[in-house]
């Protein structure tokens, strides 16, 4: 494995930064302009990404992290992956600002 696949994000925080640096404009505009019952939406795309990219099978500071965060007693990976694009919405909220369409 190289470098760059050892350094998996250790709480959500790092998971939304990596996230809005791999986004292209296009797809941060997307998300940013989607309504949060769509978020389930990106569960397919996203969120497998997520959970792949991520490890979130293995990754256990960042589920312990998710959980923390969704303030759940157990989680899951697909909560954990909603968790982690729900946090990229409110983030792309704070910083880009859309115009909607």
């Amino acid at each position: 494995m190289n470098d760059i696949s050892e350094k998996l994000p250790g709480n959500v925080d790092q998971a939304v930064d990596r996230l809005i640096s791999e986004l292209s404009l296009y797809d941060k505009s997307m998300i940013v302009n989607m309504s949060e019952e769509e978020l389930i939406d990106l569960q397919f795309s996203v969120g497998e990404y997520i959970r792949k990219e991520f490890r979130l099978e293995e990754n256990h500071d960042l589920m312990e992290s998710c959980r923390s965060v969704s303030e759940v007693d157990e989680i899951h990976v697909g909560h954990a992956s909603y968790t982690i694009i729900m946090q990229l919405w409110k983030s792309l909220h704070k910083v880009f600002i859309f115009k909607g369409v």
